[in-house]
């Protein structure tokens, strides 16, 4: 597994649908499903927020993609970008002025993907373990 002291091994089943839950219920997130005769392919994950306010930054609404998942099968076949599209038009319609998200180095294919949905490098998030 990639980053394994980043992501747990061994998931709890209850404590991931707690977690799942709780979301469901916030008004500034959204879920979106993808799915094909009533079987999810996909879904993405969009919240909004807004940038700290401070004297040396502009202040804007942004979406914030928090997890996108389609099933391997579908790879490669428009529903990631689906799902990206619509949760920019989802964030354009709640006021957001730009989307970002997060992606680990190691995870290329998905840079990729970002890369060629216009998605480009804005700041770095670097670590240290100590």
């Amino acid at each position: 597994m990639a980053a394994p002291q980043v992501f747990v091994k061994n998931i709890d089943p209850t404590f991931e649908r707690l977690f799942w839950k709780a979301r469901l219920d916030l008004p500034e997130n959204v879920h979106l499903i993808a799915e094909i005769g009533g079987v999810m392919i996909g879904y993405i994950t969009a919240s909004i927020s807004e940038t700290m306010k401070n004297p040396f930054l502009h202040t804007n609404k942004i979406c914030r993609i928090g997890t996108i998942v389609v099933d391997q099968h579908h790879h490669q076949t428009g529903i990631g970008k689906a799902l990206m599209d619509a949760a920019c038009q989802w964030g354009k319609q709640n006021g957001a002025a730009e989307v970002r998200l997060e992606v680990f180095d190691f995870n290329s294919n998905a840079i990729q993907f970002y890369d060629n949905l216009g998605f480009g490098m804005q700041s770095h998030i670097m670590h240290k373990t100590i």
